[in-house]
């Protein structure tokens, strides 16, 4: 597709016109449980060379089942994606409860947790400030339920993981900043 910004709409226009909208939903029993068997989410490492898995482990909390103890070892379905630091820290906050979380790269244990003020079922992402801070940023909210809820900042303590100091603070718009005193370098290439 090439020519100007209007002529490639148009072609994506007419090259979706036949698109069908497609409503995902989770197939659940009357109470609201998944109708399959649990684990209902994963976190999981792959060695890229050999294609084993290395670890896997649980994903996050099924809110509707907090009243069941074993529940927290099922996960949650999740819709988001890690963010894999040099470092050796894995972010997720991809599940159905409100935690970020940080995870060690080689054995799958959970170093750090914090509540988001809603779940963000988002992507993680990083920046360095010109001070050499690094941050990891995700944004939470805006998921069917969630509703608006007030501007909320706050600074958790700081938690060890893998040398890095890491604090959670929340910022309006549900934008979670986790600083970290040091990541080891920067995020793995690729």
């Amino acid at each position: 597709m090439g020519g100007h910004p209007a002529e490639r709409t148009a072609a994506v226009l007419a090259a979706t016109r036949n698109a069908v909208p497609v409503r995902v939903q989770l197939l659940t029993s009357p109470g609201g449980i998944l109708c399959n068997p649990p684990p209902w989410g994963t976190l999981a490492a792959v060695d890229l060379t050999s294609g084993d898995v290395r670890w896997e482990v649980p994903l996050g909390r099924t809110p509707e089942l907090s009243a069941v103890p074993e529940a927290r070892h099922w996960g949650s379905p999740n819709y988001g994606g890690t963010l894999t630091t040099a470092g050796g820290l894995v972010f997720i906050a991809a599940a159905r409860d409100t935690a970020l979380r940080a995870f060690d790269v080689e054995t799958g244990t959970v170093l750090w947790e914090a509540d988001l003020p809603t779940s963000a079922q988002a992507t993680p992402m990083t920046y360095r400030s010109a001070s050499g801070k690094q941050f990891v940023v995700i944004a939470a909210g805006a998921t069917r339920g969630s509703g608006p809820t007030a501007a909320i900042t706050s600074r958790s303590r700081c938690r060890e993981a893998r040398g890095a100091c890491i604090r959670l603070k929340v910022m309006p718009y549900h934008t979670a900043l986790a600083s970290t005193s040091s990541l080891r370098g920067a995020i793995i290439p690729g």
